[in-house]
């Protein structure tokens, strides 16, 4: 079973360990704070009070045998820092840590940490794609040319089939899946298109406004 360890329980940490324990992860988390692990204690693995920059605590905690180690601590940039240093020391597999800004992912990334994550940034431009067009319901950006959109069915696409759509030559874009009530399904030339159905499509972004103009 994996095993992931997350030093830090803002909103952040605290999200993330409970999908990843939902998922079936033996997750251990650790933060200063009583309360923040006293939230979270019977939900996950291990919950531990102690601080995380600490390369004894960590060490201790068997960060080296994890699948990957989260850094998710606030806003102190040293914290994070340090944190990253230990880690890479020690040797763990995979550091992915959370950064405040573009300079702080920068100095992450040096220090060797394998995945930044821009929480608040990313989150704010799902959220400005979404509102700005109603169709969308969710977004995953890819690079910075391609991403990964789950739209609702245009009216004008019910009851036809991918193929009479051709969707790849009108769009340029590729249909990955078609989410119907709790099912995913992988379509076929001879999927038909229901009221109720999101396709989840592949594209450039030029490709995908194309597709699902804002209104």
């Amino acid at each position: 079973m994996a095993y992931y360890v997350v030093v830090g329980l803002g909103r952040f940490g605290h999200y993330l360990s409970l999908t990843l324990a939902e998922r079936g992860a033996d997750v251990v988390v650790i933060d200063k704070e009583v309360n923040a692990v006293e939230a979270i204690k019977d939900r996950v693995f291990q919950a531990v009070i102690g601080d995380g920059t600490s390369r004894n605590v960590l060490e201790n905690l068997g960060v080296a045998n994890a699948e990957a180690v989260i850094v998710a601590l606030g806003p102190k940039m040293e914290e994070s820092l340090l944190t990253v240093h230990n880690l890479k020391e020690i040797g763990v597999k995979r550091i992915v840590a959370k950064a405040n800004s573009d300079a702080h992912g920068k100095i992450l990334e040096a220090l060797g940490a394998d995945e930044i994550i821009f929480a608040e940034k990313e989150t704010a431009v799902r959220v400005g794609h979404r509102l700005g067009n109603r169709n969308l319901l969710d977004f995953l950006p890819l690079n910075d040319r391609y991403s990964i959109r789950e739209i609702v069915v245009p009216e004008h696409f019910i009851g036809k089939s991918l193929r009479e759509l051709d969707l790849r030559s009108r769009f340029e874009v590729n249909v990955i899946a078609i989410k119907r009530m709790e099912e995913i399904l992988f379509p076929g030339g001879e999927s038909l298109l229901n009221s109720n159905d999101h396709l989840v499509v592949l594209g450039s972004e030029k490709a995908l406004n194309r597709l699902t103009p804002q209104e």
